[in-house]
């Protein structure tokens, strides 16, 4: 009996349930929604470049919204960090129907996604993309330059094709924030490495430097901020409020490198010990005090020695800093024998050009001058055996007018200009010789170099020389050029290789590498 009751409710309950779905499926009514079509330049790579406007512009259509009316609708323009990136995770770039912005994202292609609500009934749609950020400005010859008596950052920047662009002051066209003022004094690069503790947070060091303030900038954007300048990576030295760098150089490819003050300071930067720059290290124990040094730094950018040069203004004498754990230069030890014809501690002379260069299983040399005449010496020494390579008068035209100088680093010519002219003077040939190599009347030359590459691997050109010129009769900030020019075998001069123009007068200039 109790079997027969529950197949009846069964059988009664199953009924009505039946009966309600089919009266229920009568209920509903089915409308098409307003659906959104994104436009097929979405579909691809979007292209970017590092601190320039972005511009996008979609022409978005609507299944059931032909009015097309923007207030409808709510907009994101968003890409995601790739791991492991602090704070990796979605960012929005804008909340416009258009994207206007201008990129300060790292070089790199990141996922991105344009949404769309459709307000009225919440639905919302996403196109995904590939956003690839470049930076025009990557990679290149940075100049620093004058342009009616004033600094400004000019740099012929290296293009994907391999083509170089002229781009004059260029920290104004960036909006950097950073304003030159004073006379041009130097650009240099070096790679400085992640920060250890006290310092600037920046892992490359651009160092732009004038007679009022020397800074340094973002080595990807070039954008600056108060904590950029100088001062805030010199550890506990109270400085002057016109401190700037006259000399900065990077020795050897361990994150280490020095600098020379505008007050003849030297200071020394290690990453690897977390050396800061801080204290003078051109301090005299015996006399405790400290002495000026030139602003010349001879050590190798790309061949690791431990030993780096320096010249005592006061004293007329050559001092080193001998290993990086020592705080203070140190004097050179003399020696005897006659390959050793001048005195480390004693020369009598002034210091007008000092560096290092390969040639001859590594050298340092040095154009000295006689403060009682016009006589010039070139002085060339071994920094590791400390043996005398060379020394004599210079005897070459006009040398005493000499105003830039440079050292080919394979044939150890040395190269002044004099106004307009290049002369070459050779110490090999017997006896020395001097000779014009190159006149670019009218324009007068305002820098020569070689550029000592901190990847020589990557860049071969090291053996080039570099002649900076600016033509007095063409208008301010467009009236410099740069040429490179092939050093010839024997002797035989200079031969022009290539030439840009349209910067200001060149002062100092660097390879800013990659």
């Amino acid at each position: 009996m109790l079997n027969h009751r529950i197949y009846l409710f069964l059988l009664l309950f199953f009924t009505v349930l039946n009966y309600s779905c089919k009266k229920d499926l009568g209920n509903y009514t089915y409308t098409e929604i307003n659906e959104i079509k994104f436009p097929a330049e979405l579909n691809g790579k979007l292209t970017a470049f590092v601190a320039k406007e972005f511009t996008v512009k979609p022409v978005l259509s609507f299944s059931k919204d032909e009015s097309g009316d923007t207030s409808r609708y709510l907009y994101e323009w968003s890409y995601i960090l790739p791991a492991p990136n602090p704070g990796s995770g979605m960012k929005v770039l804008s909340t416009s129907k258009d994207l206007n912005i201008v990129v300060n994202l790292a070089v790199g292609t990141y996922s991105g996604f344009y949404r769309v609500t459709d307000k009225q009934t919440g639905v919302q749609f996403r196109k995904a993309f590939k956003l690839e950020v470049r930076n025009e400005f990557n990679e290149g010859w940075l100049f620093l330059t004058e342009v009616n008596g004033q600094a400004q950052l000019d740099m012929l920047s290296q293009q994907p094709d391999g083509q170089f662009l002229v781009v004059n002051n260029l920290l104004d066209r960036l909006n950097t924030g950073l304003k030159l003022t004073g006379k041009p004094k130097l650009v240099y690069c070096y790679n400085t490495g992640a920060l250890k503790g006290y310092g600037i947070n920046l892992n490359y060091g651009i160092y732009i430097g004038t007679d009022k303030s020397t800074d340094r900038v973002h080595p990807d954007t070039f954008q600056w901020n108060l904590n950029y300048n100088v001062k805030k990576e010199i550890l506990d030295f109270e400085l002057p409020l016109d401190f700037h760098v006259d000399a900065i150089k990077m020795s050897t490819m361990s994150e280490k490198a020095y600098m020379v003050t505008n007050s003849g300071d030297v200071m020394g930067y290690d990453r690897v010990i977390n050396l800061k720059y801080a204290a003078p290290m051109n301090y005299n124990n015996a006399t405790k005090k400290t002495y000026k040094v030139a602003p010349f730094i001879g050590v190798s950018e790309t061949i690791t020695t431990m030993r780096a040069f320096f010249y005592d203004t006061e004293n007329r004498r050559f001092v080193t800093h001998s290993n990086q754990f020592s705080p203070n230069l140190s004097s050179i030890l003399e020696r005897d024998g006659p390959e050793f014809k001048f005195s480390y501690n004693h020369t009598g002379l002034d210091m007008l050009y000092m560096t290092w260069v390969p040639f001859s299983a590594g050298e340092v040399i040095s154009v000295l001058k006689d403060p009682t005449s016009e006589t010039r010496f070139l002085a060339c020494f071994n920094p590791i055996s400390f043996k005398q390579t060379y020394y004599d008068q210079i005897v070459s035209p006009e040398i005493e007018k000499a105003e830039s100088y440079a050292m080919s680093p394979d044939f150890g010519y040395l190269y002044y200009a004099v106004g307009s002219k290049l002369y070459q003077y050779n110490r090999s040939s017997v006896p020395a010789e001097g000779k014009l190599v190159l006149d670019v009347a009218p324009s007068k030359i305002s820098l020569i170099k070689f550029q000592a590459y901190h990847n020589p691997t990557k860049y071969k050109d090291s053996n080039k020389l570099l002649v900076c010129s600016y033509d007095p009769g063409l208008p301010e900030g467009q009236n410099g050029k740069v040429e490179q020019y092939e050093v010839m075998l024997a002797a035989q001069g200079v031969q022009l290789q290539k030439t840009y123009t349209g910067f200001g007068k060149v002062v100092s200039m660097h390879y800013r590498e990659r």
